[in-house]
């Protein structure tokens, strides 16, 4: 694929991929349990560790997980500064943030990739379909970090449940979706009647 574009350029993407793989490891090791779109496919996920092992990990060492997150920062805001309207960047520092439990960082970063993703696509572009697949997927990603943001850090489970809703409808079979519903749904509503 590098084979087509200019050495500078193939030499930048290469260097893009390497971070995303670092990051991924790292997301990986601190409990990312979200599924971050890999840009390319010369970068192969790691094979994500059940939620034992997440739990494990973090409680084994705290400041190795930190340090990961920071790390993580560190790359998404250096590929952002080469690459501001990547909005799976954009994505991926949203669920640091949320890692990180900065409500307020998290919905800003998650808020520009949602614009980025709603952006019209010219409907003459030749990669039209796969800049619409791909809109659809940060969209959908977006929705559940707002989510877990709302459930997690702010309580708000309407607003979870109002971003769940909406990511359900862009696709329905995510399961992600349907397990923070239930576990939006276990927590009562402020208004409803418990006998």
């Amino acid at each position: 694929m590098d084979m087509f574009v200019g050495p500078q350029r193939a030499a930048r993407s290469r260097t893009v991929r390497a971070r995303l793989a670092s990051w991924l490891t790292a997301g990986v090791r601190c409990g990312l349990l979200f599924a971050v779109p890999v840009l390319t496919p010369a970068v192969a996920a790691p094979k994500p560790p059940t939620a034992v092992d997440v739990e494990r990990a973090k409680a084994e060492n705290p400041a190795e997980a930190q340090k990961d997150l920071a790390e993580a920062r560190a790359q998404f805001e250096g590929v952002l500064k080469s690459e501001p309207e990547n909005m799976q960047v954009w994505v991926g520092l949203g669920h640091v943030n949320l890692l990180q439990k900065d409500a307020a960082k998290a919905m800003d970063s998650y808020g520009k990739a949602m614009a980025l993703a709603k952006r019209p696509i010219d409907p003459k572009a030749p990669d039209k379909d796969s800049k619409t697949a791909e809109s659809e997927q940060v969209q959908v990603d977006t929705y559940l970090g707002q989510a877990k943001v709302h459930l997690e850090l702010d309580k708000k489970f309407e607003d979870a449940l109002a971003d769940l809703d909406a990511a359900l409808k862009l696709n329905p079979g995510v399961a992600d979706g349907y397990l923070l519903r239930g576990r939006v749904q276990k927590h009562p509503s402020p208004d409803s009647d418990h006998l």
